[in-house]
């Protein structure tokens, strides 16, 4: 069941590519600016205010890309309603394929 899930949520990924291409872009923007953060962070305690800062950036930017998978959630949650009731399969099974399959957009 979960190999089955997980296929089907990686084609339904992939047939979104314009997600995959703003997430990359957001990716590598936001490691320009903590990598330019870093690189005019002195090793003094000058320095300590730039790296809090990145770090607040970095966990900034990992809980909102966490955000990014809700709409899906929403979209697939008549299709999740119609399947359980029809006992294809389990909730776990469908948690667990959404969560691998998801992972490496929200990474």
């Amino acid at each position: 069941q979960i190999v089955v899930l997980i296929h089907r949520n990686t084609v339904s990924n992939l047939r979104s590519a314009s997600i995959i291409w703003i997430r990359l872009f957001q990716c590598v923007l936001m490691a320009l600016l903590v990598g330019s953060i870093f690189f005019q962070a002195s090793d003094d305690c000058d320095g300590i205010t730039p790296r809090a800062s990145s770090l607040f950036f970095i966990c900034t930017f990992s809980v909102l890309s966490s955000f990014a998978g809700l709409p899906h959630f929403i979209e697939e949650r008549g299709r999740f309603n119609r399947e359980i009731q029809s006992n294809m399969y389990g909730t776990f099974s469908y948690f667990i394929s959404a969560l691998i399959s998801f992972a490496p957009l929200l990474i």
